[in-house]
């Protein structure tokens, strides 16, 4: 038998290779209903124990291809923990690209190690955590183990590193990989997994091989294949396109619904905003037609929907909702009950649901894209990738054959599906990534070694917008103590430099409130063919909270009145707002506070700044100066930075109250039919005095971002504000045309004219 080395002893030397003849259990196929360590020695990983403990001890990086259902994110934690890799102080951790997956993956573990959450295995995501001094099995999402690096840049907890999911190529798996690379460095000892259902193993394992000569048996890292358990799954395509995606999926669905036999459903789609429209659909109405194309195996007959609880019972699973929602999904159904689930990417990997045969897939992903050119990303939706297809497809085979439709023709699949999807890496906005960096000591930046390095033009946008922000100096170093204190929050870099700015501004809980309810959807739950009674039922509750001055206080508004109401969820009924998403923010809102007060100047309590919202609103401008537009002569609105033509979004106030404001602030961009400015204030850029010019909140509080031309003498306009050089360049300049300054005041939406 194989000693495994474990940490603190000497290195490994002279071991022998584990004996991988050990066979596979032969188990009933309903593992649920056999005892927890036969479903262990059930899995196809437990054959392959040895050689996995083998490879770890051997060499410091490991690429294991793991098939989905092989049980390699669930057991290799628990060998290693057996294996003495926690012994003394260190522990294991394992990273998920999402909250959902690290919770019930830990839920899972601890279940089968017969240990309490917190205890002996623990879980931290984004706003939760149950780890205790005893934890040593930790489950966490890669972004919660950057944070962590904060304050153990090399990671001296842990033993072992396990990177779950990195097919997915998320930017913090990437930045991980990075940063991973050089603690390996300084730790001789550590040793790194990096996992996943699908992946270019080759290229992970050149990343992170140290070995420079020929002699293969000196070789650091190593690549594992571990097979899954997958039944057949029959893969069936339209016969022509499809004109509604999200209508011809739900057709489907209560077709599989009426001619097929037992098992789940599981639809993908590409947002929450398309989950919910299919789950309405689902509830309320039996399809208005046969499926768009008819495919081999399924009719196009309808079904009766009779709702939750009844025979078709209907959930829509997505990161947003909140984690007692989301674990519906994994609550077993009642005899003859089917259930249809309606998910994005986070069914496709990160999580198992059982009982799953039939999968619906249009094909869609929707993902963000960051242009430095304009400045500001856009969620786009877009065509996935045929290695994600592929992993969608493999859900319907886990527990019986199945079927798997794809909402496209055969010939598209072939055609238009790319082979993968782009890093996040590079199609996102870096400020946060430099932040991060900046504040991990990394003063390099252009220089880190990135699996897939990002354009260049990404790279110097994020440093102009943290230059502005105050995040960073003339010598491109983290200021002190802004630039840290915007790196601790987990906020992006924007919404930071505004919870950072509430103190001077006197508005630290209503900035809470603030940027609490921007982290969750929209409050208000809008009609999806409802009709016009109920269109007109949804504004008349809009316009109970509206005001001139914008979302941003409309939110406050709707915030604090349901806070009032001790958080009763027939009072959101009755008023149209979406009772889940308030009691995320208020979630959301409590741990944003402890931040705050953590950061709080010496003596300074927060404090709120009542009736005068002009105060929270020039704390946006502090945070969100450089998302500012202009109402053109034409009508439409121009960013005041590149001249970018956006709309105002349908969801806000200001589309449905008032005319059209002068000047908007806005927190993103987002792209359908075109660019829409979501989450608008109004703001006045000319209502301050200095030297006798009127100048405004956004020269005033991003001197740095704009200069105004007002209106000179022969001499010129004059150039109010300072400008800096960051590095060898000049941070860019924006200028502000001279208006006429318009006095503001603070009115219900439903008081003006």
């Amino acid at each position: 038998m194989s000693v495994f080395w474990k940490p603190g002893t000497s290195g490994p030397g002279g071991l022998e290779r584990g004996d991988e003849s050990e066979s596979l259990h032969i188990v009933d196929p309903k593992l649920s209903k056999l005892p927890l360590q036969t479903q262990r020695h059930a899995l196809p990983i437990y054959r392959h124990r040895n050689s996995v403990l083998f490879a770890v001890q051997k060499h410091r990086a490991i690429v294991l291809v793991g098939e989905t259902g092989c049980g390699k994110t669930t057991q290799i934690p628990q060998y290693l923990h057996e294996a003495g890799w926690t012994a003394g102080n260190r522990a294991v951790v394992c990273t998920q690209p999402r909250r959902v997956a690290a919770f019930t993956v830990a839920t899972r573990v601890a279940e089968e190690m017969g240990s309490r959450l917190g205890e002996t295995v623990g879980y931290s995501v984004r706003f939760d955590s149950r780890v205790g001094p005893a934890t040593k099995v930790k489950f966490c999402t890669d972004g919660m183990l950057l944070r962590e690096m904060m304050l153990d840049p090399l990671l001296t907890a842990y033993s072992v590193v396990m990177l779950d999911e990195a097919h997915e190529r998320t930017i913090y798996n990437d930045i991980l990989f990075g940063l991973l690379k050089k603690i390996m460095r300084k730790r001789k000892e550590l040793r790194v997994i990096v996992a996943s259902a699908t992946l270019d193993a080759e290229q992970f394992r050149d990343f992170f091989e140290t070995n420079t000569s020929k002699n293969a048996n000196a070789n650091t890292a190593t690549i594992l294949s571990i097979q899954g358990r997958q039944h057949p799954v029959d893969v069936l395509y339209t016969e022509k396109p499809v004109s509604n995606y999200v209508r011809a999926a739900v057709d489907a669905a209560l077709a599989v619904h009426s001619s097929e036999p037992v098992g789940d459903v599981l639809i993908f789609l590409p947002g929450a905003e398309e989950i919910d429209a299919a789950v309405e659909m689902l509830r309320d109405h039996a399809p208005q037609s046969a499926t768009s194309g008819k495919w081999g195996g399924w009719g196009g007959s309808t079904a009766k929907v009779v709702g939750e609880g009844g025979p078709l019972q209907v959930l829509p699973f997505y990161s947003a909702l909140p984690i007692n929602t989301q674990m519906k999904v994994f609550e077993p159904t009642r005899q003859g009950v089917r259930r249809i689930v309606v998910a994005t990417t986070i069914a496709e990997t990160s999580v198992t649901i059982d009982r799953i045969r039939y999968v619906i897939d249009p094909g869609f992903i929707r993902l963000p894209f960051y242009d430095p050119a304009q400045g500001f990303g856009a969620l786009l939706t877009t065509l996935t990738s045929k290695a994600s297809a592929k992993q969608r497809a493999g859900r319907a085979g886990r527990v019986a054959p199945g079927k798997c439709l794809r909402l496209m023709t055969e010939d598209d699949y072939h055609a238009q599906l790319p082979t993968h999807t782009i890093p996040e890496m590079q199609r996102s906005d870096l400020s946060w990534v430099v932040l991060l960096l900046k504040a991990l000591g990394i003063d390099d930046i252009l220089h880190f070694e990135f699996l897939s390095p990002p354009a260049a033009e990404t790279m110097i946008r994020a440093l102009e917008l943290l230059y502005a922000l105050g995040a960073l100096d003339d010598s491109c170093r983290l200021t002190e103590p802004l630039g840290m204190t915007m790196a601790e929050f987990p906020v992006e870099p924007c919404l930071a430099k505004f919870l950072a700015s509430a103190w001077d501004f006197g508005c630290v809980e209503d900035a809470l409130t603030v940027a609490a309810m921007l982290s969750v959807q929209n409050p208000f739950v809008y009609p999806r063919g409802g009709g016009r009674e109920r269109r007109e039922r949804v504004r008349a509750a809009m316009e109970e909270f509206a005001v001139t001055e914008g979302d941003h206080i409309t939110y406050l508004n709707v915030f604090n009145s349901f806070d009032e109401t001790s958080n009763d969820s027939e009072w959101c009924k009755e008023n149209c707002l979406n009772h889940r998403a308030l009691v995320r923010a208020g979630e959301i809102r409590q741990q944003l506070s402890r931040y705050c007060k953590k950061f709080a100047p010496p003596g300074r309590q927060g404090s709120s700044c009542g009736d005068d919202v002009n105060a929270l609103r020039r704390c946006l401008v502090a945070g969100f100066f450089a998302n500012v537009a202009k109402l053109s002569p034409d009508g439409r609105y121009r960013t005041v930075r590149d001249s970018t033509v956006v709309a105002i979004h349908p969801s806000s106030v200001l589309a449905h109250f008032g005319s059209p404001p002068e000047w908007i602030l806005f927190n993103e961009i987002s792209r359908t039919s075109q660019l829409f400015a979501r989450d608008v204030s109004v703001v006045d850029p000319r209502v301050l005095q200095f030297e006798g010019e009127a100048v405004g909140w956004l020269i005033e509080l991003a001197p740095h971002f704009y200069e105004f031309r007002g209106a000179g003498g022969s001499g010129g306009a004059p150039r109010l504000g300072t400008k800096k050089r960051l590095g060898p360049e000049r941070p860019t300049a924006h200028n502000l045309e001279e208006s006429d300054p318009r006095p503001m005041k603070s009115v219900r939406l439903g008081d003006a004219e």
